[in-house]
């Protein structure tokens, strides 16, 4: 089903003018609808929708070792964080994630937070 969302990488070759899929390490669950930017050698996946339910959740791709990493659970977490959303906006500034928006069911989000990388939290 093209509309299913999925956990695959790919890769686009810019020399070759080619995609490959990759293999990671301990991917992620599906999502889509999610936030991703770079930070240092770390593709960030933030937020988004997977399994019927809406995502808070922070991941980490090591783009040398293709392994994965969650950086933020908000199942293990006490602090203050976003909403679980979709389709919301993010980039990096210095050692922050900026978070801006997005959506959940019922909800539009004009919201903004930042994620300290080095302290791991909101």
């Amino acid at each position: 089903n093209y509309m299913s969302n999925t956990n695959q990488l790919h890769i686009f070759d810019f020399k070759s003018d080619s995609w490959t899929q990759a293999q990671t390490n301990n991917p992620p669950p599906n999502v889509d609808s999610h936030n991703c930017c770079l930070y240092g050698n770390q593709m960030i996946v933030a937020l988004g929708y997977s399994d019927q339910e809406y995502q808070a959740t922070i991941y980490s791709l090591d783009l040398d070792s293709l392994t994965w990493k969650v950086l933020f659970d908000p199942t293990k977490s006490k602090i203050s964080h976003p909403q679980p959303r979709s389709q919301g906006t993010c980039c990096v500034h210095g050692d922050k994630l900026i978070i801006y928006g997005g959506k959940d069911s019922y909800t539009t989000f004009d919201d903004l937070w930042h994620f300290d990388f080095k302290s791991l939290t909101f």
